[in-house]
C-alpha cells in the first residue's frame, strides 16, 4: 500500500527527532555514528542534518577521536544558544531570573532581594529586569522561547490559576495579569514541580523519583516515567504539610506539626542572622550552637525522608536552597535515614542532591519551554 503524504511527513519528523535526540543525549557524535546507532542510511542522515544545520540547531564541533587508523570524524553537537528560555522564581522576599540554553546550561542569572506584590510597579519592575537581562546578553528576541514563572503555590487548571498560595502576594489570575506586561509567551508553575522537571530534563530516563524541595517552604514533585504527577487536586508532593510532629510547632498554613515547621532551611538561617550561607560557614567552624541546631534539624529531615521513601520506594532527590550544601553532609544524612529504616537494603543510597543546586525551580520553569520546543523539531 502506498504511503500517504501525511505518513511520509510523520516518518520524516520522527527520524529528524530521533537524530536530534541522539545528538542531544550523546553530546557529540558523527554522521556515521548516527547512521549506525539509528539504523538509517547515510543519505537519510545527511538530509536531516542539512535541515538541522540550516535551522542552526546543530553545529560542527571539532573532531572525534578515531579508534582506528584514518581520518577523524567531524563531531556534531547541539548549538546551545540556538534557543534561550527564561525562568523566574518569586519567593517571599526575593525574585530570581535565569536564562538557559538548549543543553540546559545556565547562561545568565539575576537575583534581587525584593518583596513582590500584586501591584503595577512590581510587575513593571520584574519585566524590566527580564528585558535588561536579554539586552545585556545580546539575544535576539526571536530566539527567546518564553518565560516560565515559578511560585510557591498550588497551581491548577493546567498552570493558569493560583489555587492556594500564602507566601507570595499573587492573584488567582496571576498568569493573565503577568501576560499583560510581557510580550513573550509565559506560563506558571509550582516551584517544586518546576524543580522536579529540571531533573527530568537533565536525566531524560527517570522511571520513578521524588524531588524534595527544601526552601522557605517545603514542597515536592512526584515523577513517574519522565512526567510530573500532580495528583487529583494538584497537591501531589506537598510534603511540607505532612504532619511530622502531632500538635507540634505552628506552620505558616496555621496547622500544627507540619514538616515545614521543622525542615525548612529558614530554621537554620534564623540562627545566623537569617543568612543560610553564614550558618553553614559557622557550622564548618564547629560553632556549638549551630552544631546542636543542625543535629536536631537532620533528625527531623531524616524522619521526613524515611516516610517519603517508605511510601514511594524510589530515589529521593534533595533540591531547593539546602541542596547547595547537601553534598558535604549527604553521607551523614544517609546514615541517620538508614538507622530509621526497617529494611536497610542500600544504606539510603537512594538519597542524593539535585543536579541543579539551589536554582532548580526557575531553571525547571524555563526548561518546560525548551522541552516543548525540542519535541516540536
Amino acid at each position: 500500500m502506498a504511503m500517504t503524504a501525511q505518513g511520509r511527513v510523520s516518518v520524516t519528523q520522527m527520524n529528524r527527532k530521533r537524530i536530534f535526540n541522539l545528538i542531544f543525549n550523546k553530546k557529540k557524535t558523527s554522521r556515521q555514528g548516527i547512521a549506525y546507532s539509528l539504523g538509517l542510511s547515510l543519505p537519510t542522515v545527511n538530509q536531516h542534518l542539512d535541515y538541522l544545520f540550516k535551522a542552526k540547531l546543530i553545529r560542527e564541533d571539532g573532531y572525534l577521536e578515531s579508534q582506528t587508523v584514518g581520518r577523524k570524524a567531524v563531531a556534531i553537537s547541539i548549538n546551545p544558544e540556538a534557543r534561550i528560555a527564561l525562568g523566574i522564581d518569586i519567593t517571599q522576599n526575593h525574585i530570581s531570573i535565569v536564562a538557559v540554553d538548549m543543553c540546559g546550561q545556565v547562561r545568565a542569572t539575576y537575583h534581587e532581594r525584593y518583596k513582590f506584590a500584586d501591584q503595577d510597579a512590581c510587575y513593571r519592575h520584574l519585566i524590566g529586569q527580564v528585558n535588561q537581562l536579554i539586552e545585556e546578553n545580546g539575544w535576539p528576541r526571536e530566539i527567546i522561547l518564553g518565560i516560565g514563572v515559578s511560585l510557591p503555590a498550588i497551581i491548577t487548571n493546567n498552570g493558569t490559576i493560583v489555587e492556594y498560595g500564602l507566601l507570595v502576594d499573587s492573584p488567582e489570575d496571576f498568569l493573565n495579569v503577568f501576560a499583560k506586561y510581557c510580550d513573550l509567551p509565559c506560563r506558571l508553575y509550582n516551584d517544586a514541580n518546576a524543580g522536579g522537571f529540571s531533573e527530568i530534563y537533565s536525566h531524560r530516563n527517570i522511571k520513578r523519583m521524588i524531588y524534595l524541595s527544601l526552601c522557605h517552604s517545603i514542597g515536592g514533585a512526584i515523577i513517574e516515567d519522565n512526567q510530573i504527577v500532580p495528583g487529583d487536586n494538584w497537591i501531589g508532593g506537598e510534603f511540607g504539610h505532612m504532619t511530622l510532629v502531632p500538635n507540634g510547632l505552628m506552620c505558616h498554613c496555621g496547622k500544627h506539626g507540619c514538616a515545614n515547621a521543622y525542615c525548612s532551611p529558614d530554621i537554620l538561617a534564623a540562627h545566623a542572622g537569617d543568612d543560610l550561607q553564614a550558618f553553614f560557614r559557622r557550622l564548618r567552624e564547629k560553632d556549638p550552637e549551630c552544631e546542636r541546631v543542625f543535629d536536631a534539624y537532620l533528625e527531623y529531615l531524616a524522619v521526613l525522608i524515611h516516610n517519603i521513601h517508605t511510601c514511594f520506594d524510589c530515589e529521593v532527590v534533595i533540591g531547593g536552597s539546602l541542596s547547595q550544601y547537601a553534598d558535604r553532609y549527604i553521607d551523614r544524612l544517609r546514615k541517620i535515614v538508614n538507622d530509621k529504616d526497617n529494611f536497610k537494603k542500600d544504606s539510603a543510597n537512594y538519597l542524593r542532591a539535585s543536579f541543579y543546586p539551589n536554582n532548580a525551580s526557575f531553571i525547571g520553569a524555563a526548561l518546560f519551554f525548551m522541552e516543548e520546543f525540542i519535541q516540536s523539531i
